[in-house]
């Protein structure tokens, strides 16, 4: 049944409830400085069955200013490094959820790509990603999460997640999308996962499912 992880749930537009701080909606952004700190960065490698290296990244920010930051609105980028110092690989995050975050609360940084044809993964050595915001937002309703399962990816050599997301609100969300980040026992970063489809619109109360695998987990015993 799959490796022992924990899932995290963070839900864009909107973050799910937990123990951080809670917001309430507002339709102005929050005035108060905004700082955001990067927390940890993960680089996962692998090589797939026909030869191809991959790399996966999640960096995890923290709001350490006084007001709410908007992660969709930052400066950001990645560079894989060779150990050497040469740069084997380097882009832009593909997804970062949640949109927005309140002080002391976290937001991730996803994003999955190849190496060039030929790169040794042994020769691979740091992420350094680059992330800047200084934007302040509007706070956001919440979301809930539930029934979560979490099992190896039927048709590759990762995870598949799965779950129904609730909008308990009173406000219609549009364009949602759902992110995970799956934790080991210790609380350590695994990966990434992303939901971009299954919420596109979730009216005031209604409850969906979700599946997803995408973007892909390296292979994890």
């Amino acid at each position: 049944s799959g490796p022992p992880v924990t899932p995290t749930m963070a839900l864009s537009p909107v973050p799910m409830e937990h123990s951080g701080p809670t917001v309430s909606p507002s339709a102005a952004p929050s005035s108060a400085p905004v700082a955001v700190t990067i927390s940890h960065a993960v680089l996962k490698t692998w090589t797939d069955a026909t030869g191809t290296a991959w790399y996966h990244i999640v960096v995890e920010v923290t709001n350490t200013g006084g007001g709410l930051a908007s992660l969709n609105g930052a400066t950001e980028s990645y560079t894989v490094d060779h150990k050497d110092g040469s740069v084997a690989a380097s882009g832009t995050f593909s997804h970062v959820f949640p949109q927005v975050i309140a002080p002391g609360e976290q937001g991730y940084y996803v994003t999955t790509g190849t190496f060039e044809h030929g790169t040794r993964l042994a020769t691979i050595g740091k992420v350094e990603p680059s992330i800047t915001i200084d934007t302040g937002a509007a706070a956001q309703p919440r979301f809930t999460v539930s029934h979560l399962t979490v099992r190896r990816n039927p048709s590759g050599t990762g995870l598949q997640v799965a779950g129904v997301v609730t909008n308990a609100g009173g406000l219609n969300a549009t364009h949602g999308l759902i992110g995970i980040i799956l934790l080991d026992k210790n609380g350590a970063i695994l990966a990434g996962l992303i939901d971009a489809t299954g919420i596109q619109t979730l009216h005031a109360g209604q409850t969906k499912s979700f599946t997803t695998a995408y973007p892909g987990t390296p292979p994890l015993a």
